[in-house]
């Protein structure tokens, strides 16, 4: 099957901007620079509308009103794949699967899914029975997924494609001027260590145990700090447990930010205590830790174990021992040159398994291999 045949028109309708959207803008930024035929359809005045837009890529966009009725836009997605000639439509939420299902049904294109978290596949028992029979793979970035698709929701392993997440790494550069502005704003000077977190406040992702190993040093290491960027429910009992172990002064909860990006500029390391791997598959927090040239300190749950190689480009925490966790912060907070070692690892990490180019063109097989199934079938 030649890859130049591809004609790809993605799907997504809920209107927000997550991480489904950004996989979606990468994956279809990547294609667009291997000069694939692809299209985003998605709702207007949208911001993944508006970042695709700036990406330089198709944009088709729904009028929300037709999202409202479901033969309507069922019919406007068969005409416009029958109108360009898509051989493939790719859907990406739990909102599209269902109407993508339908579309390919009646075109006979063949549909292939993203999904990145264990959230229900479909909104109802109909779309799911239209899934099953118009599916033809599904692309996770996690084993752990995968294995759920199979157990929970019956689909065929060998329909699945294990593909991790992919990142543009001109999208993640560090910037020495921002980390010095906005480091100075936030209190910070040049000579303190600063350990970064960023995600929801819920037990889940485990920040309890960071602010407890961060108590353990810091009376060894009064110039380290720690910055949890996120809200949620947990951030009242958060705060309390750094008062009551004298570390509140030291740890700044930052809210729920835009910029990321100046955020991660801050850090020196990256920590992730997530303590649920069917909560936290594959934390793209610490993804964009590695573009951004951090080591990495991660618990052994979901797919963490990709991204760290221990003692390479940080360390994979075996247990939630608060005095595991405190060792491991010790060696980085106390040796500079290691830190630095691997931080430069990280970043050679990221460019060997997560870089867009190289994910692109795996998502570009699961592609071809799927027309190439269906041509050989369709001659038989």
């Amino acid at each position: 099957m030649q890859t130049d045949s591809l004609k790809i028109l993605f799907l997504n309708l809920p209107g927000t901007y997550g991480d489904d959207e950004l996989i979606l803008c990468q994956v279809a930024y990547g294609l667009r620079k291997q000069a694939k035929d692809i299209a985003v359809c998605c709702l207007k005045g949208s911001q993944l509308a508006f970042k695709c837009k700036t990406g330089k890529i198709k944009v088709i966009t729904l009028e929300p009103k037709l999202q409202s009725s479901k033969l309507k836009l069922t019919a406007f997605l068969i005409n416009l794949i029958r109108k360009e000639k898509y051989n493939i439509i790719h859907s990406t939420t739990n909102s599209d699967r269902g109407f993508a299902s339908a579309a390919a049904l009646a075109t006979k294109v063949r549909h292939i899914t993203s999904v990145n978290n264990l959230s229900p596949i479909v909104e109802s028992y109909l779309d799911k029975k239209l899934l099953h029979g118009s599916l033809n793979n599904i692309i996770t970035c996690s084993k752990t997924v995968k294995n759920i698709l199979v157990s929970r929701d019956g689909f065929d392993a060998s329909k699945i494609a294990v593909v991790p997440i992919g990142l543009n790494p001109d999208d993640f550069s560090r910037d020495v001027i921002k980390r010095r502005n906005v480091r100075g704003l936030l209190g910070f000077a040049d000579d303190h260590t600063v350990i970064g977190n960023i995600g929801k406040l819920a037990p889940y992702k485990g920040q309890t145990l960071l602010i407890e190993a961060f108590a353990d040093i810091l009376p060894l290491y009064p110039r380290a700090r720690v910055v949890i960027v996120g809200d949620g429910e947990l951030k009242a009992e958060l705060i309390r447990i750094a008062e009551r172990l004298g570390v509140h002064k030291q740890v700044l909860f930052a809210g729920q930010r835009e910029d990321y990006s100046s955020m991660y500029s801050v850090f020196d390391v990256y920590v992730h205590t997530s303590s649920n791997g069917t909560k936290d598959v594959f934390p793209l927090t610490v993804l964009k830790a590695l573009a951004y040239q951090l080591p990495v300190i991660v618990t052994d749950v979901g797919d963490n174990a990709q991204f760290v190689v221990n003692e390479y480009n940080g360390f994979l925490l075996q247990s939630r021992r608060t005095d595991e966790l405190a060792e491991k912060l010790k060696l980085i907070v106390s040796q500079y040159t290691l830190q630095m070692t691997m931080a430069e690892n990280s970043y050679r990490h990221f460019l060997d398994y997560f870089c867009l180019e190289l994910i692109t063109f795996r998502v570009t097989e699961v592609y071809a291999n799927v027309l190439g199934q269906f041509q050989s079938g369709s001659d038989s």
